[in-house]
């Protein structure tokens, strides 16, 4: 292996290493309050959204419903954070 070829391969190595780096810090993760509030941020606004149409409270109650199960099942929400936020969007 001459030198040319090592060095060659040093700054290659070195280029991927820092790329790695680079496209790491990008992709950080969000905290997982700020998850949490988006997705309750989220739902707010599909509750109010349904609102400003007009809708029998049979289909607002389908509505609180769909939405009960998706919160259940994500990981961010426990069973009493689950209860608050329903019961939030149940009065908007």
């Amino acid at each position: 292996m001459s030198i040319e070829q090592l060095l060659f391969f040093i700054v290659f190595t070195g280029i991927a290493v820092l790329l790695v780096t680079l496209n790491k810090k990008k992709r950080a993760k969000k905290p997982r309050h700020q998850t949490k509030e988006e997705l309750i941020n989220k739902y707010k606004k599909r509750v109010l959204a349904f609102n400003e149409t007009q809708h029998s409270q049979e289909q607002k109650l389908a509505l609180i419903k769909s939405i009960h199960k998706e919160v259940h099942n994500n990981i961010f929400f426990d069973d009493q954070e689950t209860k608050k936020l329903i019961q939030k969007l149940s009065l908007l």
